[in-house]
Order: C-alpha cells, then structure tokens, then sequence
C-alpha cells in the first residue's frame, strides 16, 4: 500500500513539473516574440517584454489603441496592463467579477484582433478566434510575429477592411 501512494506522489510531482516547465516555455516564447516585436516597432523599453502582466505595454504600443465600433479606448499600453489587476480587485465580487471578466475578454479579443491586423492581415479573424479559445497559441504567434514589422494601418483602412470582410 505504501508503494502505490509513492508512485502516485511522484507521478504526481513529474506531472506537475512537466506542467510548470510547459508553461515556463510558453512564457519564454511569448516572451522573446514579444521582444522581437517591440525591436522591429521602435518600442522601448523592450526588456518589459518578461515582465508578466506588464509585458501587455508592448503589445498597446504597438496597437495604439482599441476599437470596438465607433468607441475608441486610446492609450492601450496603459490599459492593457492595468485592465488583470481590476480583474483581480473586483475578483471576490460575484456578480461583478463576471462582467469585469467578460469585459476582459472582449477588451484582450479586440487587443488581439487589432495586433493581428498589423500583422497577418488576411487571418486576423482566424487567429483572434483561436487566441481567445485557445490561449496557449498566443506565444506561437507573437514568437511568428518576431522579426516582422507591423504595417501601418490607419484608423481608415481598418474600416475599409472590416467592410470587405462583412
């Protein structure tokens, strides 16, 4: 009996630690892509690129801002950051902690939609789609998006192409 709770305890520990170093390497990859991203933009400072939560500055310098229709939140590089930590006060708050959770998603989805339309322009909806269902393919695409610079896209042609996609 001793035996079979040791190789559960150690099957255990082994799982975990192939869990933590996964998602070490997602961190990693996301990380560096991140990085390579801020380089090609002219973003600075690029080193924020591994800080956790933070790193999301780089992400809305390179967006500039947030489009949901005709509601623009400008400054992204500062609400993308900040937008975890009310999600986290408002994280013990039943109902409220629903709706900060769902205005999240939709302000990272249109955060995503946008980074993706600076660069892969044809998928954007494609790969918006698999990064909010699918989280874990984030860092394979801004890890893709490395040495690439993103195109500039003006407010105008965003809605020329949001009226050819429809």
């Amino acid at each position: 009996m001793d035996n079979l709770w040791a190789i559960g305890l150690s099957t255990f520990i082994y799982l975990n630690l192939l869990v933590l170093l996964a998602v070490l390497a997602l961190y990693v990859l996301q990380a560096v892509g991140l990085y390579g991203m801020a380089n090609q933009a002219g973003v600075t400072p690029r080193w924020v690129a591994f800080i956790p939560v933070v790193n999301a500055y780089i992400w809305g310098k390179i967006i500039k801002e947030i489009r949901i229709s005709d509601y623009v939140i400008p400054r992204a590089e500062i609400v993308l950051p900040v937008a975890p930590f009310v999600y986290a006060l408002f994280h013990n708050i039943n109902i409220i902690n629903t709706l900060v959770f769902l205005c999240l998603l939709v302000l990272y989805a249109v955060g995503y939609y946008r980074l993706y339309s600076l660069y892969r322009p044809d998928n954007m909806a494609v790969y918006t789609v698999l990064s909010v269902v699918f989280p874990f393919v984030v860092p394979f695409f801004f890890y893709s998006f490395r040495d690439e610079s993103p195109l500039d896209f003006s407010p105008e042609d965003e809605k020329e192409a949001d009226a050819d996609a429809k």
